[in-house]
């Protein structure tokens, strides 16, 4: 798997890109991914599936640059807490 430095240093990738595409992914489209990994390169998905290292090849041949690669959950009830907050 890449290093983020490496994905940062790969002139044909767009980091920025990639993970505004992956905020603004659509309800329908995260219960599509769920449980799987996405390579996302230039704003789209290049490849998708459960083995992060074969997905992670299929995005590299897609020819788009290094793919940046993220998991998602198939449920919100996985996703670990990762953040502050106030509590009230």
């Amino acid at each position: 798997m890449p290093s983020a430095a490496m994905v940062f240093n790969d002139p044909k990738s767009s980091p920025m890109k990639d993970i505004e595409f992956l905020a603004n992914m659509s309800d329908e489209e995260y219960k599509r991914y769920g449980g799987q990994w996405l390579a996302v390169a230039n704003g789209e998905i290049v490849a998708h599936g459960k083995d992060p290292e074969i997905v992670h090849k299929e995005g590299c041949e897609a020819g788009k640059g290094e793919p940046f690669m993220d998991y998602i959950y198939a449920d919100y009830a996985e996703v670990p807490f990762a953040g502050s907050g106030y509590l009230a």
